[in-house]
């Protein structure tokens, strides 16, 4: 029938949008974790478990793992932090919420950093939230995060020119990229 035929297209659809989703968030943790270890020459490793921050989902009643999409050490301390990447869209079915995020520039990024701190709250400084607007607008956390990469290279190679405006260049781009991505997939392309 009509109705299964367009049930089974936007099925499709909706693993096609979901698979380009995960694939704009792998490519934004390579590339963050990349930039942290060139920047503060820390070594840093991808997708790490840390089981004390796993939590009992409320709405399934699951287990779910704490996995941090990538993790160093801050180099003028030496402890522990964990990056986790997060690309909001302003849209939500909540008419309120979309209404005060149509008001408030950065309110998408704004929630997105509040979530992951609130889904790891005894994570405390440690965890370093990494939130996007699926639009291209940073987050404070990421803001701050290029800022941070940008000092780290310029105490490390004084006289060079600092790679702030490449930072922002490449996130960007892989932003762009992976929007004109979904949308074309919209549209069958």
């Amino acid at each position: 029938s009509t109705q299964s035929r367009s049930s089974a297209a936007s099925d499709v659809y909706k693993r096609q949008v979901q698979g380009l989703k995960l694939k704009q968030h792998d490519k934004l943790v390579e590339w963050g974790a990349a930039r942290w270890e060139e920047c503060s020459g820390m070594p840093t490793l991808t997708e790490q478990h840390v089981p004390a921050w796993d939590w009992l989902n409320p709405r399934t009643g699951r287990l779910e793992e704490a996995i941090l999409d990538f993790t160093s050490s801050d180099p003028v301390t030496g402890g522990p932090l964990y990056f986790d990447v997060c690309v909001y869209t302003a849209h939500s079915n909540n008419a309120g919420l979309l209404q005060s995020r149509a008001r408030h520039p950065g309110k998408a990024a704004a929630d997105a950093a509040s979530d992951k701190r609130s889904r790891y709250a005894d994570a405390g400084a440690t965890l370093q939230p990494l939130p996007l607007e699926a639009g291209g607008r940073p987050g404070e956390d990421f803001i701050t995060f290029v800022r941070r990469c940008g000092s780290m290279w310029e105490a490390n190679h004084p006289g060079e020119p600092s790679p702030i405006p490449r930072l922002w260049y490449e996130v960007s781009t892989h932003l762009r990229t992976s929007n004109a991505e979904l949308i074309l997939s919209a549209i069958g392309k």
